[in-house]
Order: structure tokens, then sequence, then C-alpha cells
């Protein structure tokens, strides 16, 4: 094996665990690099020393509120999982965005439409003040628009049915009618 390929496979030489695609062989043949090597065996002896420094080095204790922490997570995911969850979270931040937006504008916007309406009501008093009230007469309706409507009956006297019934007799009956179609 050459100084570049061991210098690879130090690490896992070290920990026992060299690749399977070396093959069985592959730590024996490390070892007797090693032996002839002084390049190799100082590098072996560096990671040797860290390992030595890794293993002497103190475990991190867990933070105090890692427990409160999970907890948190999981009551989280509980509310916040699953389709109404989302939906849920989707509204929470609706209303923050509409709240950041909506109330630094709502003074500015209520006194603008409260000022437009004195506006409105002045401009209306001074241009429309002026004409007065009921002036105009409607307009008479067209006969476009209107239904055919009887304007005047028969200017004779006519007799009733019952009494054309009752006599049995035969009149022939004359109906004049003005329509202002």
């Amino acid at each position: 094996m050459t100084c570049g390929r061991v210098i690879r496979f130090l690490p896992g030489y070290l920990d026992g665990a060299l690749p399977e695609s070396l093959g069985p062989e592959a730590h024996a043949s490390i070892a007797s690099h090693l032996e002839a090597c002084p390049a190799c065996r100082r590098e072996l002896e560096r990671y040797r020393r860290i390992q030595r420094m890794m293993s002497a080095a103190a475990r991190p204790s867990p933070p105090a509120d890692l427990g409160v922490r999970i907890l948190l997570a999981v009551s989280n995911a509980r509310v916040f999982g699953g389709f109404g969850g989302r939906l849920r979270r989707a509204k929470d931040r609706l209303e923050l965005v509409l709240e950041n937006i909506f109330e630094p504008l709502a003074l500015p916007a209520t006194g603008g439409i409260v000022v437009a309406l004195l506006v409105f009501a002045l401009v209306y008093q001074v241009l429309g003040g002026s004409m007065p009230v009921g002036a105009a007469t409607p307009d008479s309706p067209t006969n476009l628009l209107q239904p055919a409507r009887l304007e005047a009956l028969a200017g004779f006297q006519m007799s009733k049915l019952e009494e054309i019934t009752r006599t049995g007799g035969q009149h022939p009956l004359l109906v004049e009618a003005m329509v202002n179609a």
C-alpha cells in the first residue's frame, strides 16, 4: 500500500472499522506498512493523541430546561399537527399580519373618511343648496311603458245580461271602447 492510501484509512484502522471493500487482509497490509514507514507511524500517533483527548473530554450535560422544551415541542406538534393545525397556524399568522398592517393605518384612515364626509357635506350645501326643493315636476310617463287601459265605455244605456236571458231575446251586443294604444 502507498502512504496516501494508508493515511486515508488510518482513522478506520485505529477504530477497527475499515471498509469491507478493502477486504479482510487490509488490516494486515496497513500494519506491515506502518512497521516500515515512520511518517505513517507519526500520523497514526497523532490520531491516537486526538482519540485520547476526545475520550478525556467531559461529556456536556443536557440543559436544565430540556424536559420542558421536549414537552412543549410535543404539545405544539399535537396542536399544530395535521390539516387542522396547519389551518389554525395559517389563521394565526394572517391575524398577526393584518393586525400589524391595519392597526397603524386605522387612525389615519378614519380621519380621512371623516374629512371626506365633511368636505362632501360642505360642497353639497354650497352647490346644491341654491336649488329649491320640489321645483322640478316629474315627467309624464310615455305610452310605450304603460299597459293599455280603458278610457271610456259606450255613451248609451245597455241592458243587463240577466234581462236578456230572462226574456229569452237575442240582442246583438255592441261594445264601443276607446283604448289609448
